[in-house]
């Protein structure tokens, strides 16, 4: 199984759904399933030790909401249909989501306080 994880929107680790995503990549048990961690170019060597053997894929190298909400809806379906995931995973899903998207996606709200 092959599965894609956004890192986007998960504010270079630092924020509390950055914190989540670093202690879930720390809990992942070894398997046969083969996890891909994608997101901001800045965000290169974030997750490194939490995921040492997860690749990183970096995307977008221009920062801010805008270049990150076009980039889900421009860019997002083409990346993951050419990566070929059996899935994708956002954990930051109340900030960011694709709107098409060529495999099932999993997402978590955090926080529905705002709305």
């Amino acid at each position: 199984m092959k599965i894609g994880i956004d890192t986007f929107a998960c504010e270079n680790g630092q924020s509390a759904v950055g914190a989540y995503l670093m202690h879930l990549l720390r809990r992942i048990p070894p398997s046969g399933a083969n996890f891909e961690l994608f997101g901001w170019e800045f965000d290169r060597f974030t997750y490194s030790d939490a995921a040492p053997n997860m690749e990183f894929i970096p995307q977008c190298s221009v920062n801010g909401r805008y270049a990150n909400s076009l980039w889900h809806v421009i860019k997002y379906p083409q990346f993951a249909q050419g990566r070929d995931w059996d899935a994708c995973f956002f954990p930051a899903a109340h900030k960011r989501l694709a709107v098409k998207s060529p495999c099932p996606t999993i997402g978590v709200v955090h926080d529905m306080a705002p709305w």
